[in-house]
């Protein structure tokens, strides 16, 4: 077609032997998922709030109902007491492959279909954290949302705005980690362009309110269970968000902050942690560090490349839009204690932009 450069032969032979290769691998990885993490993930010890999920499901009240967002417990219910073994392996499969496709399209929508194979090659490749482990449905969640930001960042429009916040909005009922990025990014284009004329003040609009509409029927259910506003998950983070403030690095697991840190149960563990952290600046800014250091060291290479990609590609907007969910991802994390798999789904964006290099 007239307007469409055609890839070098040599191009096209390297990407067709990059699929291959991941076809190969997609298929021994989908053979190989464990079905034996079910047994440890579904019991009620677990972090998967099965038995919330199953309550949400049948409109029963448990302890702790809202402890986990509902497009959390409740996929992890379907799978640990709705589905058999065959289905719960099939269902996570899918979820992989899922993962893979957009890892492979947006490597395509930012540089080309050969850099979108080698990304994806390279995920498929990683540990089988992101089928496996307790955020399996929501790297697919980020990976969705990564795409229509791209999207959106090469295609600037209001359809493609209320896109993204669809997206985000998604992702805020599996986990709400990306609950401030849209803030920053309208934040972060308007000292690119400070003029606010009808069209940008739409975007910006759907692109901060529509992400919360998602959460309307959450907050009406918590209001009618608890008489409380509860936007996210209740007290689920309070653990995190007290030792945090102490300066812990790792998270602490089984414990109990609130004594460790002499807080009754009556005071609201982020206002606490706010003056805390305020009365020692210092030690908290160190465990930020400490965790940035932990998370990058997890995969030092990759996090190398994807920097120097960054800085290599710094002037295209689409790469910056995408770097931007990347180090806003990281750092919000990083603001309380951590551990390896909160940084699953951060690893294959990361992995689509070093593949610019």
């Amino acid at each position: 077609m007239p307007g469409i450069k055609t890839p070098p032969r040599w191009e096209r032979i390297a990407t067709a032997i990059l699929l291959a290769g991941l076809a190969v691998q997609l298929f021994a990885r989908v053979r190989t998922i464990e079905k034996s993490a079910r047994g440890e993930s579904c019991s009620e010890e677990s972090d998967y709030h099965v038995e919330r999920g199953e309550g949400l499901l049948h409109g029963v009240s448990v302890p702790g109902i809202s402890r986990a967002m509902p497009a959390y417990s409740v996929p992890n219910a379907f799978l640990c007491n709705h589905l058999s073994d065959f289905s719960s392996a099939a269902v996570r499969s899918a979820v992989l492959l899922a993962c893979v496709a957009l890892v492979f399209a947006l490597g395509v929508l930012l540089y080309s279909a050969l850099c979108g194979a080698g990304a994806a090659l390279l995920y498929s490749l990683a540990p089988p954290a992101s089928e496996s482990g307790e955020r399996w449905l929501y790297t697919l969640a980020v990976l969705i949302a990564a795409y229509l930001l791209v999207r959106r960042s090469k295609a600037p429009s209001l359809r493609n705005s209320l896109w993204l916040g669809a997206g985000l909005g998604a992702s805020l009922l599996v986990l709400p980690p990306l609950f401030l990025f849209p803030f920053l990014l309208v934040f972060y284009e308007w000292t690119k362009d400070r003029r606010m004329g009808p069209a940008r003040r739409r975007d910006a609009a759907a692109l901060v309110l529509l992400p919360f509409l998602f959460l309307i029927p959450w907050i009406v259910m918590n209001w009618r269970l608890t008489g409380r506003i509860v936007v996210f998950e209740d007290g689920r983070a309070d653990n995190n968000i007290i030792t945090g403030a102490l300066g812990f690095v790792r998270t602490l697991g089984i414990g109990d902050s609130r004594r460790l840190a002499d807080i009754p149960l009556s005071q609201n563990a982020f206002l606490w942690a706010v003056s805390e952290i305020m009365r020692h600046p210092l030690r908290f800014l160190s465990a930020v560090a400490q965790r940035a250091f932990y998370g990058a060291s997890l995969h030092p290479l990759l996090v190398l490349a994807s920097a120097a990609s960054i800085w290599t590609l710094r002037k295209r907007e689409d790469c910056r839009a995408l770097a931007l969910l990347a180090v806003y991802f990281l750092a919000i994390h990083c603001l309380m204690p951590v551990q390896e798999n909160y940084f699953v789904p951060v690893w294959p964006i990361l992995i689509v932009l070093a593949s610019g290099l």
